[in-house]
């Protein structure tokens, strides 16, 4: 890959750190989004030891608020982001529960941190790379966007929105070189998946957390669930020259499911 300014959300842990090491080796620029300022230090410093010849910018801001989005918009400056080549939008948040039982609180965030972030940052930098005659985008959905479980109303219509973003955009920019894909991971036990993991032990089973997996390992055709480093090296490929004729695509990274 021909070194680029690279920017993904959601960075500090998880996922977002995969995706951080993933783009590391051959970026020219990250630029590391999250709300969690010491976590974001920390996988900022870790990528900085292991590929010293790639610059690190990160900015924070809670993607699950109209005022976090403005504030990692401020910190990256529209001018920075104008030079943005690929973007990874991973950053996502849920709370499980019931809808009659979710907090409004918590309903808005979820559109806010899983479809609304997601758009006004494709928005602030689709520009740029159309104007450059090439671009990469990549939005980090979920297998739940087609599967619908309980408990996860508000954040699988958000991540169905997400899908519906990719294929919309992608027919806008294509003839300009920026692709638009989406990648709907399945069940990874990132904090967000064991705390899931832990609410459907509470409200649905009467099973332990680890019988619970065991259980959602069993459902999956490859018998595993999906791990943080797999979704990873799948964005890095859509991310790449070899990928450039790929774009509109929702591919599900979920085992079979």
């Amino acid at each position: 890959m021909t070194p680029r300014t690279v920017m993904i959300t959601g960075a500090s842990r998880g996922l977002g750190r995969a995706l951080a090491l993933a783009f590391a080796p051959q970026a020219g620029r990250l630029i590391l989004a999250a709300r969690s300022a010491a976590h974001l230090a920390a996988t900022a410093a870790e990528v900085q030891k292991l590929h010293s010849q790639c610059s690190v910018l990160v900015a924070g801001g809670d993607l699950g608020t109209r005022v976090g989005i403005e504030q990692l918009e401020a910190e990256v400056g529209r001018e920075r982001l104008g030079t943005v080549d690929i973007l990874v939008n991973n950053a996502g948040w849920a709370r499980p529960a019931a809808l009659a039982e979710a907090s409004p609180v918590d309903v808005i965030a979820t559109y806010y941190a899983n479809i609304i972030a997601p758009t006004l940052l494709c928005r602030a930098v689709v520009g740029g790379m159309a104007r450059r005659g090439w671009g990469r985008i990549i939005n980090i959905s979920s297998i739940t966007a087609v599967q619908a479980p309980q408990g996860l109303a508000p954040y699988t219509a958000a991540k169905a929105g997400l899908n519906a973003l990719t294929r919309c955009l992608s027919a806008e920019v294509g003839c300009r070189g920026v692709t638009v894909n989406a990648i709907m991971p399945g069940l990874m036990l990132t904090d967000m998946g064991r705390e899931a993991v832990v609410t459907m032990e509470k409200a649905h089973t009467g099973l332990t957390p680890e019988a619970v997996i065991e259980r959602l390992k069993r459902a999956v055709p490859l018998r595993k669930l999906t791990e943080v480093s797999e979704v990873a090296a799948l964005a890095r490929y859509l991310a790449g020259e070899e990928a450039g004729f790929i774009t509109g695509q929702v591919i599900g990274a979920a085992g079979g499911r």
